[in-house]
């Protein structure tokens, strides 16, 4: 019979090897193993250099860049880029977030820097990460601007615009009690025997033992130019922006301070949209009674792009062009 060899240089393959189900020698095992260990490096290295490429394309998206140059770059490095398509998606929200974050620097959002990031999104074919486009909504918020919900979800009225609409629960405050009794008893003796009877009595006392919000209906919370409507799937209710004297925020709901209520309408939203519905709600009343100032109208001073990117420079990406070039 022959002997078992090395798969690798061939030579007798030791019986302890042979036992423990190896195909190489000691040697070659090892030097397998550091080849695989260089492969990984070296592949490691080829993606982080692949990351970076990409990341400079697409963080050139800065306020005031001519989009349509950068459009046409970021097209050309989709299809350049060995990168997944998953993190392609990443490196693009995160330049978006920089975006973002530089178009929030002074704290408010003109007019002309949300006209720009919409246009960004939709020039480069953007996608809005929920907590990113919730962010961004809140900014925008706070700067006057007020969305408009492309497919409400309760009728209109005329002369009404949808802002907003969220998935929520209606809250009531549940009280338990408990009934207590207090003795009035007493004891008084019987015969000759030294015996004794008890008398018991007294009377029973409701206690309270807990209060928690719990949830009675289920439906979605819609905020309109005129009023907050709740629709259940057992009642509904509607209140009017012009009573509403303030929001209560928590992280994931909301209650609405509403004049000449005793309760607090409470409701149970998902994490993040509590933030989203106050800040809607009380900028369309602001809207409503005349106390919203405009957003600023600050126009978004023009950028340079900067030079040709690596990976558009290696893949012969040329940035000639037929037509004008429009931002």
């Amino acid at each position: 019979m022959s002997s078992v060899r090395c798969a690798d240089c061939a030579e007798p393959l030791p019986l302890k090897r042979r036992l423990l189900g190896r195909k190489r020698c000691d040697t070659c095992e090892t030097a397998h193993a550091a080849e695989q260990e260089a492969e990984r490096q070296r592949l490691h290295r080829e993606h982080e250099a692949a990351v970076a490429e990409y990341r400079e394309v697409v963080g050139q998206l800065a306020p005031g860049v001519d989009l349509h140059r950068l459009a046409r770059r970021v097209d050309a490095a989709r299809e350049a880029t060995p990168l997944q398509a998953e993190e392609v998606e990443r490196l693009e929200a995160e330049a978006l977030s920089e975006l973002i974050e530089l178009v929030k620097t002074d704290g408010v959002v003109s007019s002309a820097e949300d006209a720009f990031v919409a246009e960004a999104v939709k020039k480069l074919g953007l996608r809005w990460l929920p907590e990113q486009a919730r962010g961004y909504q809140i900014a925008a918020l706070e700067s006057g601007f007020v969305m408009r919900d492309p497919s409400p979800a309760i009728v209109i009225k005329r002369g009404e615009v949808a802002h907003l609409h969220i998935a929520a629960e209606r809250l009531e405050l549940k009280v338990e009690h408990e009934l207590r009794w207090q003795s009035a008893g007493g004891e008084v003796p019987v015969g000759q025997e030294g015996l004794r009877a008890v008398l018991e009595g007294g009377r029973g006392k409701l206690v309270e033992t807990s209060r928690s919000m719990q949830a009675v209906d289920r439906g979605s919370l819609s905020v309109t130019s005129q009023r907050v409507v709740f629709a259940g799937t057992a009642e509904a209710q509607e209140f009017a922006l012009g009573q509403l004297l303030g929001v209560r925020v928590f992280s994931n709901g909301l209650g609405l301070q509403i004049a000449n209520r005793n309760e607090v309408p409470t409701f149970r939203t998902r994490p993040g949209d509590s933030q989203l519905a106050a800040a809607t709600a009380l900028t369309a009343a602001q809207r409503l009674v005349g106390t919203l100032p405009q957003p600023p109208a600050i126009p978004v001073p023009t950028a340079e792009l900067g030079e040709l990117p690596s990976l558009l420079k290696r893949s012969g990406f040329s940035e000639e062009t037929t037509g004008p070039e429009s931002q």
